[in-house]
């Protein structure tokens, strides 16, 4: 029997991402069994270049990239779909990255 799409992302590149130091992905788990994926979301460090930057946020800044995180994956599995679930997972990948920052 062939997993959808976001079953073998989950098992082969979410892992290998995060095994090797890329992508980070966070879960969302049913409380009930601890075994039901509700959601997940992905981060992936990432730049911007200093010169495609707004300019009123380059002052003062050096001529370096600029760091921060890319959103590289979200779902929710559709049992939850339209519950705020997503919002929520949106929220959590914000608040992580802005603790990191």
């Amino acid at each position: 029997m062939r997993r959808c799409g976001t079953n073998d992302f989950l098992h082969r590149p979410a892992r290998q991402g995060h095994d090797l130091g890329g992508a980070k992905t966070f879960l969302a788990i049913e409380n009930g069994d601890n075994k039901t994926i509700l959601g997940f979301y992905s981060l992936a460090p990432g730049s911007v270049a200093f010169f495609d930057t707004p300019r009123t946020f380059r002052r003062g800044l050096a001529q370096h990239d600029v760091l921060g995180f890319r959103l590289v994956r979200i779902a929710t599995h559709v049992c939850v779909q339209g519950q705020g679930l997503g919002v929520r997972l949106l929220v959590s990948a914000a608040r992580r990255c802005l603790l990191a920052a």
